[in-house]
């Protein structure tokens, strides 16, 4: 009788502690082994703490091997990418949030990457912790192993991204691109890392210089069209003007809309549009353009001030780059994007969101401003652009319409180099569409 109550007392004890210990062991296997809620290989007696590989921020993620950009699945988009469980793809760029992930430090050198589209994690699937080739998914944050990944860097610029699930794992877990499918819209995978000469299980982030949310869209439909895209430059596209007002030109064309290419000091002073009046014509300076581009400013009532690469903008206010030639013969402006890119107009040329090795511009200052053109005389030139200076602008906001007066400065075939202010007054120089 005592060994069946002692045996009873046994199985009922082993019960309980098994009762117990059950929720760990389900959390257990929710992390991919690992306890919940711990710092996963913290830094052990006199080790150091990991160093933070990153800083936090918006990043671009793209794949070395691929050299396309990690995104939620094109199959979500009618949903506005916020479905759980869709899986991750590469694509080419678009504007848009979609391409854009917030990294956020966990601790040491560990991150929770969220979509700044659908404010989902990237996540291992859950009973998938310790096996290759398993497409990687959005999903809710829950702040599990499975949604953590340790980043380190392989080589310079370089990084690779194992999630925390699979830590203790014989098998070294990494994100990576499969290694099936087309380039574009080849899905995002774990798999087993390999320290060869492929490259799909390293990752190249692309840092995103802060927004404020009053950025433009992107829509180069918009200055691409004739005749706005001949008759503007990227001073017009910067601070958002395809044309302009003067009361220089005679009361009948007074709260008239002028449409050209003008330099910065030519909303102040129409006459500064002829080349005998420019401030320009001995060279360009960074101080020339600024100065001219604040008399603009005190005219026509706009802002623009000065503002660090790494500052937000205040609230309706974007960010533009100013950069000059380094032969001091040419000026340039970039305007920053809604999705965090950046994009230019290059005198009468294309609106574009690609620098001159047609790479996408998240930076001015580090993108390639180097372009090749031929001038008057058929001879190869160049111009190289420095940026100078950030700044945080409002817009003008004053678009083409069928009675706008576009500025025409060529008479009898021959451009007027020396007209004078009687006779753009006379209107002898301009044309109406």
């Amino acid at each position: 009788m005592k060994k069946n109550f002692k045996l009873l007392s046994f199985i009922i004890f082993f019960f309980i502690v098994f009762i117990a210990f059950m929720p760990n062991v389900q959390a257990s296997d929710e992390n991919g082994g690992i306890a919940p809620n711990s710092n996963v290989l913290p830094p052990g007696p006199g080790e150091p703490p990991a160093q933070a590989p990153i800083p936090n921020g918006k990043y671009c993620i793209v794949n070395v091997e691929l050299n396309n950009y990690l995104k939620i699945t094109e199959e979500d988009c009618s949903n506005n990418y916020s479905t759980n469980l869709v899986p991750l793809e590469l694509w080419p760029y678009s504007t848009g949030e979609h391409h854009l992930w917030e990294f956020t430090r966990v601790y040491g050198d560990v991150y929770k990457i969220i979509s700044c589209k659908s404010q989902k994690a990237i996540t291992v699937k859950k009973d998938y912790t310790n096996m290759g080739n398993i497409d990687l998914i959005q999903e809710t944050y829950q702040d599990i192993n499975r949604q953590h990944w340790k980043i380190s860097e392989v080589s310079s610029g370089k990084y690779k991204l194992k999630p925390v699930s699979g830590i203790y794992q014989t098998t070294d877990w990494v994100m990576g691109a499969s290694a099936s499918g087309s380039i574009d819209g080849r899905r995002v995978q774990q798999i087993e890392y390999t320290n060869n000469s492929n490259y799909r299980d390293l990752w190249k982030f692309i840092p995103i210089l802060p927004t404020s949310g009053s950025e433009l869209e992107y829509n180069p439909e918009e200055w691409n069209a004739t005749p706005i895209r001949n008759n503007t430059n990227c001073y017009c596209y910067a601070f958002n003007f395809q044309a302009f007002y003067t009361n220089d030109l005679g009361y009948q064309y007074y709260n008239k809309k002028i449409m050209g290419r003008i330099n910065p000091g030519c909303l102040d002073n129409i006459q500064e549009i002829l080349d005998i009046n420019s401030p320009y014509v001995n060279g360009v300076t960074s101080q020339l353009v600024f100065e001219n581009t604040i008399q603009d400013k005190l005219a026509k009532n706009f802002i623009f001030n000065s503002i660090g690469i790494n500052q937000q903008c205040p609230d309706g206010q974007y960010k533009v780059a100013l950069a000059i030639d380094v032969n001091n013969t040419d000026y340039h402006w970039y305007r920053q994007n809604l999705d965090g890119s950046w994009s230019h107009k290059r005198g009468a040329g294309f609106v574009t969101n690609k620098d001159a090795s047609n790479k996408i511009i998240f930076n001015p200052s580090t993108s390639n401003n180097y372009y090749e053109y031929y001038d008057e005389n058929y001879q190869l030139n160049y111009v190289n652009y420095i940026v100078v200076g950030y700044y945080s602008v409002t817009p003008l906001n004053i678009f083409y319409d069928s009675n706008t007066i576009i500025l025409d400065l060529i008479m009898n075939g021959t451009y007027q180099v020396d007209a004078t202010l009687d006779q753009l007054k006379s209107l002898k120089f301009y044309k109406k569409i």
